[in-house]
């Protein structure tokens, strides 16, 4: 017996018989039988179908016929690959088949467009028959017991996002829509702009999804549909919008996917405010620091590898690139951070104690109001991720634009420190909404472009400068001087 038990041992010792014996374990086993009798273990013709769909899955990888499959197509194959019924691998079927599919690809994209259709509940109303033009509801995509997701209904959400990445002659492959959906059900209930506003969707605890496709998405979708039924889809529902509709963002580019995915498969420490970013290391250099160029950009502090930390929760923001795809864009929202040299020194001249009233306008991330007692502190700001940062660091927030909202409010503050944007002259209306919400005994301090450096801006107001700041914005070669304005005499600019 020992002989014999020595002799297998010398024949599994192999790389080959090892892996030759594995196909064997895989072929005959299941998920009930932990221990299968030798006869079931050494079964031939079990061994040979787990050796067939090995190889039925590897020449899908090797070709591009995954990416181009309908969600129902490809469920059809991983379940003849799990359950090991495949065809034979052998050379005349496999050329058969991959030849047919990969003839059969921009049929797939109609499939595609067919299969996500189909996939509407049938339970709602609102799910129209004549296209994509009305709201679109998917039920079932989340269990709210569980709290996992329905993979069948994440890959029409995948098929979904690369047919309208495709329309849109953006990044086609690669959505990993199982985080999206994660991130929408922790944020439940409200609209979210999905992929750079190609969409927009809005999820329910009870795992439902609303979507709303862009009208310069649809109408693509609408003719791509056509195809397939050129007697369901209205003409007009299979031409371009004459007029924007308003209630879309104009969509605009969003980030790489693998960037996406990648920023998506986090794991949370330290009760929120440590990021470990799973699957950074194995990342390509230009992925590896497009990851940690967005992170900081939203106020990370990498750590280690692939740690970084925040001085916020910081899950909400990154569901929101999560669902975006995008980021603040700096010419958009004229988005320069203060630098916090300049910060410190601008609320030390504002000379803030804690019961004083303070705002911040145009607060981008709270460059100034992180100095500011947070619980008297109230910013204003116009990007959706800028302030989900600062409610996220416990700011009382309003986003919208600041001139706007200072039409309205009837707050009145005895300190208002900003950093506003420069371009057009914004500054200046900026700086006079600001001085008419402050308080009879109020101050207000600004950092402003050096230009202005000794120039009366607000008639009735004392003036006091500081040295100019030279190219302290990282990003741009401006030059900057702090103002001190209160009431009082209008011939006073000295320098602070």
């Amino acid at each position: 017996l020992f002989r014999s038990m020595s002799a297998i041992h010398a024949e599994l010792d192999e790389p080959y018989s090892l892996t030759a014996l594995s196909f064997f374990v895989s072929g005959n086993t299941d998920d009930r039988t932990h221990i299968p009798s030798m006869e079931r273990l050494f079964d031939m013709e079990g061994a040979l179908k787990s050796l067939h769909a090995h190889y039925w899955q590897k020449a899908f990888e090797l070709t591009d016929v995954y990416e181009h499959m309908p969600a129902k197509r490809r469920e059809e194959w991983s379940e003849l690959i799990r359950s090991k019924e495949t065809p034979e691998f052998e050379e005349n079927a496999v050329k058969s088949t991959l030849f047919d599919l990969l003839n059969s690809r921009s049929k797939f994209f109609a499939e595609r467009v067919d299969g996500i259709f189909r996939s509407l509940s049938g339970e709602h109303v609102t799910n129209s028959p004549e296209g994509f033009n009305k709201r679109m509801i998917f039920n079932g995509v989340m269990d709210q017991k569980w709290e996992t997701t329905n993979h069948q209904k994440v890959w029409v959400l995948d098929d979904f996002r690369e047919v309208v990445a495709r329309l849109l002659c953006r990044e086609k492959s690669g959505w990993h829509s199982d985080k999206l959906v994660h991130a929408m059900y922790r944020n439940t209930g409200v609209w979210h702009d999905i992929d750079g506003g190609a969409f927009r969707s809005k999820m329910f605890k009870k795992g439902t999804i609303h979507l709303e496709v862009h009208p310069d998405v649809s109408w693509k979708l609408n003719q791509v549909l056509s195809f397939l039924y050129p007697n369901a889809i209205p003409e007009s529902f299979r031409r371009k919008p004459k007029k924007a509709n308003k209630t879309f963002d104009v969509i605009e580019d969003v980030l790489p996917v693998g960037v996406i995915n990648i920023l998506a498969d986090h794991y949370v420490r330290d009760n929120g405010y440590v990021m470990q970013v799973n699957r950074l290391a194995s990342q390509d250099k230009v992925i590896r620091e497009m990851v940690e160029s967005v992170l900081v950009s939203i106020g990370g502090v990498r750590t280690s590898a692939r740690e970084f930390k925040f001085d916020y929760p910081f899950r909400e923001v990154v569901d929101l690139i999560t669902m975006t795809g995008r980021i603040p864009n700096q010419k958009s929202f004229q988005y320069y951070p203060t630098p916090q040299n300049i910060a410190e020194a601008a609320i030390e001249i504002a000379d803030i104690q804690d019961h004083h009233r303070c705002l911040e306008p145009s607060a981008g991330q709270g460059g100034l109001a992180d100095y500011m007692p947070k619980e008297n502190t109230h910013c204003v700001e116009l990007s959706e991720l800028n302030a989900e940062v600062l409610r996220s660091k416990g700011f009382a927030v309003d986003q919208t634009d600041f001139l706007e909202w200072g039409d309205k409010t009837s707050l009145r503050f005895s300190r208002i420190c900003l950093n506003p944007p420069y371009s057009q002259s914004r500054h200046k209306l900026h700086l006079e909404k600001a001085v008419s919400l402050l308080e009879n005994d109020g101050v207000l301090v600004a950092i402003l472009p050096a230009s202005t450096h000794g120039q009366e801006l607000i008639s009735g107001y004392s003036h006091e400068y500081s040295d100019i700041y030279e190219n302290e914005f990282k990003g741009t070669s401006i030059s900057t001087v702090i103002v001190k304005i209160t009431k009082g005499s209008n011939d006073q600019m000295n320098l602070i």
